[in-house]
């Protein structure tokens, strides 16, 4: 064979993803050719093929090092977009785009690179340029399609997949996409039809038919979900036994036509078909609850957690259920411990036994089993901390603030002896405006509505520094109370590490400045807008009424009792 009949030949077998031809062609090759770029090039097709990036790049490589031909640097420029590389892969689509700008080939990958990086927009405009030239280009057609979908367009993307039916690689695919596309536009019907017509083209498929079951329920149309299953399960059968699993949805489907009795026959058989399967376990449970059979759930819950090998925290959270419902308040508990001891159960098994305790009036131990429960991340325990046990997490609050003062104690004997501190300490200090625009460039340049808008966060705080800590109060916030060490102190100004009483803030750093008659905090903000805030003295009476009243609330509520 001469090397350009090898060349067709190997095209041939690469076109058709004929992998032992292909394999069989590049031996050959490398037997007559050696190390020529072809044979590299065509190496790499194979292990593209076969989706194996990372030598199919290697390849490539190698072929542009001897030859660097644009369908190489394309072919490589592909890859690389499929393992991730976008940044290579784009450098070389740019290089590309200078000499071989109208291939299709290229307006493909480009298209391919912006989709990869959430750009739709940009992949559609060069997938509409390719289709120009190329209505009937499959691969352009597909990506069309998901960008659509991505976009949100899915009557479009419905429309572009039409162009598409009839391909007889990734038929599948495509049919499950377009289902897809009907569903979340709400064609129902039209999604069902597309169903039945994927099922019609392989009866044996079951994924198929699970699929349209889950379909109807859904839909609530429990009826046909009904028969899905059961359609499924005789295909099981014939293949060699029916599944828990497919007994299960089945006996779903039946509990919500209230068709109980029967769906308990699923439910026991999907049992001895699985017999460490908890769902199975629980669901039985749940049945005979609906029955009126709670003996007979408890029994079911109390076998599931003999068998079961894994997720049995639901059993023991039912079993609680149970025991609520039968005000058997021993059982519960037992069964909410039990949760606790399941990885995946616990946050919910202290969040369980802190409502119990609520429900007896035994506070105290609620306040621990829902800071438990707050501790794994329970999105409701801290709410019902709140609720229930202000008073424990106040006590809590008062013994860890106690156990920061004691800590800082040296530090603020230090801050005694700082003349700074002397000079400020006690004193009340609210936010002086004109000083606060006329010593910050970046303010006194804009105009006056920004300055206003900038300033609007800054001109409700109240500023309070002795030896003890900060009290920092700004209107329709929090007040910030702090103890603090000095890192480093000059004639004019102090450098302080400070650390918020309040649970779970972080240390921060702050630098005052005493400049003439104010007291700077300096460098609050990001970066190029971070602003030195001056402050004036106040007396208590002069002090702004909305200040003044916040202020006097704090101190009744004992908040700056710390500063004494």
């Amino acid at each position: 064979m001469t090397k350009v009949e090898l060349i067709a030949a190997l095209e041939e077998a690469q076109s058709k993803a004929d992998f032992y031809q292909l394999d069989s062609l590049i031996e050959e090759a490398k037997t007559e050719y050696g190390e020529e770029a072809f044979c590299f090039y065509y190496q790499a097709e194979y292990y593209r093929l076969l989706k194996d990036q990372e030598q199919a790049i290697d390849f490539y490589q190698k072929a542009i090092a001897i030859s660097p031909q644009a369908n190489y640097r394309l072919a490589l420029a592909l890859s690389l977009l499929q393992k991730g590389e976008a940044k290579e892969a784009l450098a070389l689509l740019q290089a590309l785009q200078k000499e071989i700008p109208e291939e299709k080939d290229l307006q493909y990958a480009l298209a391919l690179y912006y989709s990869s990086q959430g750009e739709e927009e940009k992949s559609l405009l060069q997938l509409n340029k390719l289709l120009a030239q190329a209505p009937d280009d499959v691969l352009a057609l597909r990506l069309k399609v998901d960008s659509l979908e991505q976009l949100g367009q899915y009557e479009e993307a419905l429309q572009s997949l039409q162009f598409l039916k009839g391909e007889e690689v990734g038929a599948i695919l495509l049919a499950q996409q377009e289902i897809a596309l009907l569903k979340k536009l709400e064609r129902s019907e039209d999604a069902i039809k597309a169903y039945r017509d994927l099922i019609a083209s392989d009866p044996k498929n079951i994924e198929y038919r699970l699929a349209l079951g889950d379909y109807y329920m859904q839909l609530a149309n429990y009826e046909e979900a009904e028969y899905c299953f059961a359609d499924v399960l005789d295909i099981e059968k014939k293949q060699g036994g029916q599944t828990a699993y497919t007994l299960k949805k089945k006996g779903r489907a039946l509990l919500y036509r209230n068709q109980l009795k029967e769906a308990q026959a699923d439910f026991k058989a999907a049992m001895k078909t699985e017999g460490d399967d908890s769902e199975s376990y629980l669901l039985l449970a749940q049945t005979a609850e609906r029955l009126g059979q709670l003996p007979m759930a408890k029994m079911y819950l109390e076998l599931g957690l003999d068998m079961a090998a894994y997720n049995r925290w639901p059993l023991y959270q039912k079993l609680g259920q149970i025991a609520l419902a039968l005000e058997e308040w021993t059982e519960a508990e037992k069964a909410f411990e039990g949760m606790t001891r399941e990885a995946a159960g616990k946050a919910e098994g202290f969040y369980q036994l802190g409502l119990l305790y609520i429900r007896q009036g035994d506070l105290a131990n609620a306040y621990e089993m829902l800071l438990e429960a707050d501790e794994e991340f329970h999105e409701k325990a801290m709410d019902m901390l709140k609720l229930h046990c202000a008073d424990f997490l106040a006590k809590k609050a008062k013994e860890e603030e106690g156990e920061m003062l004691d800590e800082f104690a040296a530090a603020m004997a230090e801050n005694a002896q700082s003349p700074f501190i002397q000079e400020v300490n006690a004193k009340l200090w609210t936010v002086h405006r004109k000083a606060t625009i006329a010593q910050n460039p970046l303010l006194k340049e804009l105009p006056k509505e920004m300055q206003s808008l900038l300033l609007k966060a800054f001109e409700g705080m109240l500023l309070q520094l002795t030896p003890k800590g900060l009290f920092l109060l700004n209107l329709g916030q929090k007040p910030t109370r702090a103890i603090y060490r000095i890192l480093k102190e000059a004639s004019s100004g102090v450098a302080i590490e400070l650390q918020p009483l309040d649970s779970g803030k972080m240390s921060q750093n702050m630098q005052f400045r005493l400049r003439k008659a104010f007291f700077v905090l300096c460098g609050i903000g990001e970066g190029d807008a971070k602003l030195d805030i001056y402050f004036q003295e106040q007396s208590p009476k002069d002090l702004p009424a909305a200040i003044k009243a916040a202020y006097k609330k704090a101190h009744q509520a004992e908040e700056l009792a710390f500063l004494k």
